[in-house]
């Protein structure tokens, strides 16, 4: 390989602007300019053009230089295309790195020429070559500064290799401890999976290494000036990778083989041959490729000529599958039962989703699908990385997408029948339900209105997470809720549940009772109870009122009148009124019923009251009778006769049915007016008959039959009833009545009277 130089800088500068505006123009970027394809969820896509060739590596913008310093590096002035790696700075680092990464998973070839200038034989720097790396650009350039000199660019860079001139022997490193020295050793050398690269101590290595001599020529230019102590040399470095084994966990087995070809003007006349070593490697799939040079104390020029057209390459772009996801961009979460999408993309490119449009910025642009229910938002675009498995690449795109806004509907019935309702029939799902501002099927009763139909709005496919009060009237309770899968006949007890079954908007076009909820209302049941009650100030020992009693309905029925049906209340006593559940007293209970306030079942137990009159409460002796001797003939056995005309009559008017008992007692002798008394004198009463009065059939009381009145005794038991006999009015007779003097003196023309004291109690004797 010739190359010629010019020392004028007149005609540097000339050639330097003629260089800049071919390199400008070759940097334009590729852009995509039409949609690549269409993404379907759950599609996989190729971009395809994964192929590495002489074109790609012969383009200026296929290469990322990475430097500590922008003095390190150029592009050859004379635009030949030419990089220099190193540009006589000392302590220097230069990468020049592939902008796509090598599938290792498939034979690799890539021939580059080199050019090595200005310095002493041999002491261009420390390392000149190729470097494959898992590791990203941020990672090389990161971990540069602590890997020049002996480490040849790769220390600290896990998994990676080193594959051209060690330039420069390190004593106790490189081998033995001999003189430090350039030299014209060439190698593959490796670091492990810390990142430390190989060395040794002693006469023994364990990467493989080869002499590669050049016959490097003089004349050269040093710090400027023309020298026959500086020298330049240049070769070929081809590296290869064949015999390709997948072990199953994303990394290859192959031989990694590096071949040095000296330029014809630099074989010692063809003394110098090809010369190369092949070395058993692990490596990723995808891995980091491009040049390198490294400085120290010793520094020249370093160049190659990846973009020139002496390069070759035939390679496979290092691919890696980006993941594209469906966003909800209510939620920032994928899309339900929408599946990913892939891209099978090569890295380094950018891949971008839009609606429609390329992106300039693009390598590849993809439409975003159509999603039911969903609006297309935005998308993003990517430049893909490799994973290099040491840090976190995420080739995703997410591609946002802005739910429908759907509606739910919260809808309130009754039961059909409900007392006081009309049936309608729901305008969604047809069924059949109660509202009191219906007008056919009208139920008698009464009833409150529902709540008004209430809605919420939310995204579609997001949780119904806003529910309405629905007020449930006094008196009511939830039968059961119809929810959007009310369909097939399935109903919930309650809201909760139904929501529970239904949680996520849904769409009209998925099932016309989408987002509808029909809540249904009962009657709770009501009682109304009928009770009995004496009128204020009633005595006591009155009869028993009947027992109170109930009837059942529900909320805002009709309350059945019951008069008819109405238990008897004891004989004597009257209903005299009727007080209805507003307070007000009516004359009967179907007046009180018919009016509003007392009409229908409520939320509390109604109660009508019967108010009652009770009888009479006495046992009364209503007649005694009289007894009148007359004008009577002294007798000689001092006894004399009459029959009275009277009765002793009773009347038992308590209806409490204890009975009763009536005593006679004679409390004064016969005594005349001048206060002469028939001492001893006694009364002996026989009885008669027991009649009631008409109309009474009540048991008979009972009766003493004969008895005797004597002053000096007590009261004499002569007429009684027993328990449960002896009700109403009973007259007892007598047959005869007869005055025994015992002995005392009549007197003529005196008349005697005596008295006779007639007690009833209400204790039966």
């Amino acid at each position: 390989m010739n190359k010629r130089f010019k020392f004028s800088l007149i005609a540097a500068s000339v050639v330097i602007s003629g260089f800049l505006a071919s390199h400008f123009k070759s940097s334009e970027v590729e852009a995509a300019t039409a949609i690549s394809g269409n993404l379907s969820p759950g599609q996989s896509l190729d971009t395809g053009n994964h192929e590495l060739d002489s074109s790609f590596q012969q383009n200026v913008d296929s290469w990322i230089p990475l430097a500590g310093d922008g003095s390190w590096y150029k592009w050859d002035p004379s635009g030949n295309n030419y990089f220099w790696l190193a540009n006589t700075k000392k302590n220097s680092w230069v990468y020049h790195v592939l902008d796509a990464t090598i599938d290792f998973s498939k034979p690799v070839s890539i021939s580059t020429p080199f050019y090595y200038d200005n310095a002493l034989q041999w002491l261009y720097g420390d390392a000149a070559g190729f470097f494959l790396t898992p590791a990203s650009t941020e990672q090389i350039k990161s971990n540069a500064p602590s890997a020049t000199g002996q480490y040849l660019g790769i220390q600290g860079l896990k998994d990676s290799y080193f594959l051209g001139r060690d330039l420069y022997y390190n004593g106790g490193f490189d081998g033995t401890a001999s003189t430090n020295v350039g030299q014209n050793t060439a190698e593959i050398r490796k670091t492990d999976e810390e990142g430390k690269l190989e060395y040794s101590t002693t006469s023994s290595v364990s990467w493989k290494q080869f002499s590669a001599p050049l016959a490097l020529k003089g004349n050269g230019i040093l710090g400027g000036v023309l020298t026959s102590t500086a020298y330049k040399g240049a070769e070929t470095l081809r590296l290869t990778w064949n015999n390709v084994i997948d072990n199953g966990d994303g990394t290859y087995t192959g031989d990694l083989n590096l071949q040095s070809i000296p330029d014809a003007d630099y074989n010692n006349n063809g003394t110098y041959n090809n010369a190369g070593i092949s070395r058993s490697a692990t490596l990723s799939r995808n891995m980091t490729f491009g040049t390198l040079a490294i400085t120290g104390t010793n520094t020249g020029v370093i160049q190659e000529g990846n973009a020139t057209s002496a390069a070759s390459f035939s390679a496979t772009r290092g691919t890696e599958n980006v993941t594209i996801k469906y966003i909800d961009e209510t939620t920032n979460q994928p899309i339900k039962n929408i599946s990913e999408s892939t891209v099978i993309a090569n890295t380094g490119d950018t891949i971008g989703v839009t609606n429609g449009d390329a992106n300039s910025t693009d390598d590849y642009t993809y439409g975003a699908p159509q999603i039911s229910h969903y609006t297309f938002s935005k998308g993003e675009s990517l430049k893909v990385l490799n994973d290099d498995s040491t840090t976190e690449v995420d080739n995703v795109i997410n591609v946002y997408y802005t739910p429908d806004q759907e509606t739910a509907t919260f809808k309130s019935y009754y039961l059909s029948e409900t007392p006081g309702t009309g049936q309608v029939k729901d305008e969604v799902t047809g069924l059949l339900g109660g509202l009191p501002s219906a007008s056919q099927s009208v139920m008698n009763g009464i009833a409150p209105e529902l709540s008004e139909t209430q809605t919420v709005q939310g995204y579609y496919d997001s949780t119904i997470d806003e529910v309405p009060d629905i007020k449930v009237p006094d008196g009511y309770e939830l039968d059961h809720v119809v929810g959007p899968d009310g369909v097939a006949g399935k109903t919930y007890s309650d809201l909760a549940a139904a929501l529970a079954a239904n949680p996520d908007y849904t769409d009209l076009t998925e099932n016309s009772w989408a987002n509808y909820f029909g809540l249904y209302f009962k009657a709770k049941k009501a009682k109304v109870t009928f009770s009995y009650h004496y009128i204020d100030e009633t005595k006591s020992n009155v009869p028993n009122l009947p027992s109170a009693f109930s009837e059942e309905g529900v909320t805002g029925g009709v309350i059945n009148d019951v008069s008819k049906s109405l238990p008897e209340v004891p004989k004597g006593t009257t209903v005299q009124s009727v007080t209805g559940p507003d307070g007000k007293s009516y004359s009967s209970l179907t007046v009180a019923l018919a009016q509003e306030a007392n009409k229908y079942y409520q939320v509390s137990t109604l109660n009508f009251i019967f108010n009652v009159e009770a009888p009479p409460a006495s046992v009364l002796v209503n007649q005694v009778p009289i007894l009148d001797f007359g004008f009577q003939e002294l007798q000689a056995d001092g006894i004399y006769e009459m029959i009275p005309n009277d009765v002793l009559q009773v009347t038992d008017d308590t209806y409490t049915n204890e009975g009763w008992s009536v005593t006679a007692q004679m409390t004064q002798q016969f005594t005349a007016e001048d206060a002469s008394t028939l001492s001893g004198a006694t009364l002996d009463f026989t009885t008669g008959s027991i009649t009631p009065e008409e109309g009474n059939s009540a048991s008979a009381p009972s009766t003493s039959k004969n008895f005797t009145l004597d002053e000096g005794a007590g009261p004499v038991s002569i007429f009684y009833a027993p328990k449960e006999t002896g009700q109403g009015t009973w007259n007892l007779d007598f047959s005869n009545v007869s005055l025994a003097t015992n002995g005392a003196s009549l007197s003529v023309n005196k008349a005697y009277e005596a008295t006779i004291e007639w007690s009833i109690n209400d204790v039966p004797s």
